[in-house]
């Protein structure tokens, strides 16, 4: 096995495991900014500005938007639309300046979808990028048919979300089953590991000659920098019995060790399921805020911003359609909620599937299959049974002895306890958090 002369030092391995390098708006160089470790507390965006970038948000949703902006009459009957005076926010819904500006913004992203494929929207400060033609349909398909081995297995080993009552299907690399903190004393740190080849999840041939697809020199785009992605399969399935998914908790993602600055979610599955959504929310610098009115008008400032005083100083920032075949990114920084949706025929049973890829900021990174070598006890099984001496051994007799080997690697009821344990912490992270932002409030006096 080859060796290296570099021993790897690494947060939890060689550096401390909360090893964070400093962020601020004006130094931002050194890593990106993640909404645990900086809650990336926004200026505040104005509720005018919301409503435009609700607009903006639904424009692009219709078919052929990119043309349509360009139609004159379709622009007109819009405007008709848009301009009216709603009723829930006593004001009309959007000004015809502001209306004329967004039918701008648009026509510019117009532009850049014809070139690339791609719309931004929300895009406040931080932004939220959506496309329908990112994926092909043929890489759509050969997913489909790629994750089939892993959900037709026993029922024994669905691998259910914990307290989902069987209504969330994970099956995640990575980032949950077998990868915690404690490597043991098994792990020689300046070794360089040979990684097994690929076996019954190599791509698969068509895959790669898909039409459409993009291939990406990862030797050499990523060569200086490194790339480090997170993978993670989800189904959500509805039933007549359980005909609705109530909705996820407020989250970003990961836990602060993981370094996640960036998701992309590809939703390559939906059947007879409403329409879903994925709604999104932020931090506002209270300090900045309170600051920002004159004296005796932070009333004012209360109607421009839409907040209240004494209460948390988060703004929901809306929420973008997650149809099949779309993929969304967006940075670390804003929480993200799965919101309801239901069986659309309630007699029919119905899913939503969705790959997720979670970007570790390149500045940091961290342990991952590079360093740790493949944990699981079956799969390590059917290496040591292709050595001659063990080859030759009946199978009960083989069985006993792979079963009596305890600690590492960890078989699947001790996977399911290490996510039990991991998905417990992470709750505890979550709640944190959302107990940190919900405690943060406004508080206008005079200053």
């Amino acid at each position: 096995m080859a060796q290296s002369n570099t021993r790897i030092t690494l947060p939890g391995f060689g550096l401390p495991v909360d090893t964070l390098l400093d962020w601020s708006r004006e130094n931002n160089s050194e890593r990106f900014p993640h909404a645990i470790a900086d809650f990336f507390a926004s200026d505040g965006v104005t509720v005018r500005e919301r409503r435009m970038l609700d607009f903006i948000t639904l424009i692009t949703d219709k078919p052929e938007w990119h043309r349509k902006v360009f139609d004159d009459q379709i622009v007109s009957k819009w405007k008709s639309e848009a301009c009216r005076y709603d009723q829930t926010s006593q004001d009309d819904f959007l000004s015809n300046p502001m209306f004329d500006y967004c039918m701008s913004e648009l026509r510019e992203k117009a532009a850049t979808y014809e070139e690339k494929g791609l719309v931004a929207v929300m895009d406040a400060e931080a932004t939220v990028v959506k496309s329908d033609s990112a994926v092909p349909e043929s890489l759509r398909q050969s997913l489909l048919k790629g994750v089939r081995p892993l959900e037709d297995v026993p029922d024994r080993y669905k691998d259910w979300h914990p307290g989902s009552d069987e209504e969330m299907d994970d099956r995640e690399w990575a980032e949950e089953h077998g990868f915690g903190d404690d490597y043991r004393d098994w792990w020689e740190g300046n070794r360089v590991l040979e990684q097994p080849e690929p076996g019954s999840f190599k791509p698969l041939s068509e895959t790669l000659q898909a039409p459409g697809a993009r291939a990406i020199d990862l030797k050499s785009d990523f060569k200086a920098s490194g790339l480090q992605v997170i993978f993670k399969l989800a189904n959500i399935h509805l039933t007549p019995e359980k005909p609705e998914y109530s909705a996820s908790n407020w989250h970003v993602e990961g836990a602060l060790n993981e370094h996640i600055c960036a998701t992309a979610i590809y939703y390559y599955d939906s059947e007879n399921v409403t329409d879903s959504f994925l709604g999104f929310r932020q931090s506002v610098d209270a300090e900045a805020m309170v600051m920002r009115p004159q004296q005796n008008e932070w009333s004012s400032a209360l109607e421009f911003y839409g907040i209240e005083n004494e209460a948390a100083t988060i703004q929901d920032l809306g929420r973008v359609l997650t149809r099949q075949g779309r993929l969304l990114a967006f940075p670390n920084v804003m929480q993200h909620q799965v919101q309801p949706f239901r069986l659309a025929d309630p007699t029919k049973p119905g899913h939503r599937k969705i790959l997720a890829m979670f970007l570790v900021d390149p500045h940091v990174p961290i342990l991952s299959t590079a360093n740790v070598p493949p944990q699981r006890k079956d799969w390590w099984a059917e290496e040591v049974r292709k050595v001659d001496r063990f080859a030759a051994l009946p199978e009960e007799l083989f069985q006993n002895i792979i079963d009596s080997v305890e600690d590492f690697p960890f078989s699947w009821g001790e996977a399911l306890e290490m996510r039990e344990r991991l998905m417990e912490e992470r709750g505890r992270v979550t709640d944190d958090v959302n107990q940190a932002m919900e405690e943060d409030t406004f508080f206008f006096c005079e200053h």
